[in-house]
């Protein structure tokens, strides 16, 4: 049989207290830390207190536009260094003078206009007919070269040169000893007792009858013979393309033989 001890419960509510006023006061007591985070953590609030707020704080996001900008009606720049223009002391516009040059005659191109038939050098009373002559192609050592073929009895239009009227070279060949001697008083120009000179007149009738008048302006005579292909190049540069309207007259010289080459250049009128 047990005998009743009512102390013993006492006894055991007594032991839970206790444990649980040890319990208290463990927590309560200060933690131990690292020295060395300690010295870190201040570091970063004090140093950089930034990169904390960062860490810390949410981004504030931009403004929504709830509107599109108005656009302005002129342009206008950031820095200027001419006062604003007050629109209502603009001087008004000026019309333009009256054109008093003469007005510049367009020339047709070159293949507008009609051939030449006829050549006509008033001074020298010469007159004679024209036709277009084109060019052979013939060796010279291991080369070819151009010559411009020649007429019998008539000056010889070259092909595709200008026409009469154009705006370009209009080239005329013509022999001076040989086949009707047609450009012989032409190739006298310059020497004592020639009537053909600096200032006279040519005149071109084409196939339609329309005459056109040149006047020669300068004149050339160079030897031909004997020379290298480069210097007769570069003598034929009379024969080249040009952008005013000029009638080139070529012949050679003296009648005896043709050691020599003469070109008279005439421009429009």
């Amino acid at each position: 049989m047990t005998s009743h001890r009512p102390w013993a419960g006492w006894l055991l509510i007594l032991i839970a207290l206790g444990a649980l006023l040890i319990a208290v006061s463990t927590a309560c007591e200060p933690q131990a830390t690292n020295p060395k985070e300690e010295t870190a953590v201040a570091q970063l609030l004090t140093v950089q207190p930034q990169i904390a707020l960062t860490l810390t704080a949410w981004p504030t996001p931009p403004p929504l536009l709830t509107r599109p900008p108005t656009p302005t009606t002129e342009p206008r720049p950031l820095w200027t260094a001419l006062p604003p223009v007050n629109d209502s002391l603009r001087p008004t516009a000026t019309p333009p003078l009256a054109e008093t040059r003469p007005a510049t005659t367009v020339l047709p191109p070159v293949g507008s206009n009609p051939p030449a038939v006829r050549l006509i050098i008033p001074s020298l009373g010469l007159d004679v007919p024209v036709v277009e002559v084109s060019w052979d192609v013939i060796p010279e050592g291991e080369t070819w070269r151009s010559v411009w073929q020649t007429a019998d009895g008539a000056a010889g239009h070259h092909r595709n040169s200008a026409n009469p009227g154009e705006a370009g070279n209009v080239v005329i060949s013509g022999h001076h000893n040989t086949r009707g001697e047609v450009f012989r008083q032409v190739s006298e120009i310059g020497q004592p007792g020639t009537r053909f000179d600096i200032g006279d007149e040519i005149i071109l009738v084409t196939a339609d009858g329309r005459q056109y008048t040149y006047t020669v302006v300068r004149w050339e005579r160079f030897p031909e013979e004997g020379l290298s292909a480069a210097e007769r190049r570069a003598h034929a540069r009379y024969l080249d393309p040009t952008t005013d309207a000029v009638l080139t007259l070529v012949t050679c010289w003296p009648y005896e033989s043709n050691s020599h080459r003469v070109v008279v250049v005439a421009r429009l009128e």
